[in-house]
């Protein structure tokens, strides 16, 4: 036998046995020819998975409602997990008990300048009634692309690099149909850019789906206030992209929107006015196209009014929600909200070319009253690091 023949015959007995033993990675990436292109953001490439290690533990030991909560990972140049640990002191215990199953993965590093970095990376954990394991949303998935922008911008300002924001935005008229069951809204996506003080210096009017009242809401948008991007606690000019949504559930003429305390507001004006860093991730997230607050009866379950449910919900490109998972064992609970998902119908989620991409996040539903019903749209919430439900009051 030859002495290339023996190697690869000792090269596969080898690769025979590990397979017979079950590796314990899984490969994330099957090619790396497969790979578009990496996203980066001031000269900032973050860190995304390429393995990681089989889940042995059991969620069972995390009870509770499902959630989410925002874990660091310190993680080295070379990819490698070094450091676990909660944003919050109150969620250590969490990230404690996940901590060995979020050291597993490994990464392609991340990247300052061209320079291979060693990064700190912000993920978000989903856990509670999950399934077999737990759930985590990285900030760059594995093709590398960015699923959620909310979780990619919260991991720049763990960097030191926080994005514009709306502070408030002014009232402004338009005439829509309340009744309209349109597929897609009207929208407008228009280019800002703002000086250090947060003033508008220039706007541009990118995409509109409506040729009505572009000027006036280009109007409103000078009068709207900002808060400048900072990077390391330095005011810095940017360039940003606001998205004006013409809603049918939303109240025209409008009233001023204070994005401060925008949590209270309904999803429809929480929505209709988004500041964006960049094309990056969606443009818009789903909209019910019906109110779901207050107005469903069910005299069947009568729950505690102290009970919540927390609930995955899935909408796809036409804008019916399908409820993936739910925080309690109850099958009427999931027919009920199956079948409200299907009669209030959602205006699917958009990407940047405006066309419709399925979308899953949480919602709640709570009981205002004993044969009354709620859901609460978590997304939409103001400011990137609104992504766990401790401590959120449901107005």
């Amino acid at each position: 036998m030859s002495r290339c023949a023996y190697v690869l015959l000792t090269l596969l007995l080898f690769a025979a046995l590990w397979a017979g033993c079950g590796s314990p990675w899984i490969s994330l990436v099957e090619r790396e020819t497969t790979l578009g292109p990496r996203p980066s953001h001031y000269g900032i490439s973050l860190p995304y998975p390429v393995a990681a290690k089989t889940w042995a533990g059991d969620t069972s030991a995390i009870t509770g409602a499902e959630r989410i909560i925002p874990v660091l990972l310190s993680i080295d140049h070379k990819g490698r997990v070094i450091g676990v640990a909660a944003e919050s002191p109150a969620d250590q215990p969490v990230a404690d008990f996940y901590a060995l199953y979020l050291s597993g993965f490994r990464f392609e590093p991340g990247r300052n300048n061209d320079t291979v970095s060693a990064m700190t990376l912000r993920v978000a954990v989903q856990i509670g009634d999950v399934g077999p394991k737990p759930i985590v949303h990285f900030p760059v998935g594995v093709r590398p692309e960015v699923d959620k922008s909310e979780h990619y911008w919260a991991a720049f300002e763990t960097l030191g690099i926080q994005p514009a924001r709306l502070r408030s935005f002014p009232s402004y008229n338009f005439e829509i149909d309340p009744l309209s069951d349109w597929f897609q809204y009207e929208y407008k996506f228009f280019r800002v850019d703002l000086d250090t003080l947060g003033e508008v210096t220039a706007v541009e009017l990118v995409r509109s789906t409506s040729p009505a009242f572009t000027e006036q809401i280009r109007a409103a948008i000078d009068w709207g206030e900002y808060e400048p991007m900072r990077v390391k606690s330095r005011a810095v000019p940017s360039t940003n992209y606001l998205v004006v949504a013409l809603l049918p559930n939303a109240a025209y003429p409008t009233k001023a929107v204070s994005f401060e305390s925008a949590e209270s507001l309904p999803i429809w004006d929480r929505l209709r006015i988004r500041l964006l860093p960049d094309t990056i991730g969606e443009l818009m997230p789903p909209v019910p196209k019906r109110d779901w607050s207050g107005a469903i009866a069910d005299s069947v379950h009568r729950m505690s009014l102290a009970e919540t449910v927390v609930f995955a919900l899935e909408v796809d490109t036409l804008g019916t929600g399908v409820i993936e998972r739910i925080g309690n064992s109850n099958w009427k609970i999931r027919s009920l909200l199956n079948r409200l998902s299907h009669d209030r119908r959602f205006f699917p989620a958009l990407d940047f070319a405006g066309q419709t991409r399925p979308w899953t996040d949480l919602a709640r539903m709570v009981y205002p009253s004993a044969d009354s019903v709620r859901v609460w749209f978590r997304w939409g919430e103001p400011g990137p690091r609104a992504i766990t439900y401790r401590d959120r009051p449901i107005p």
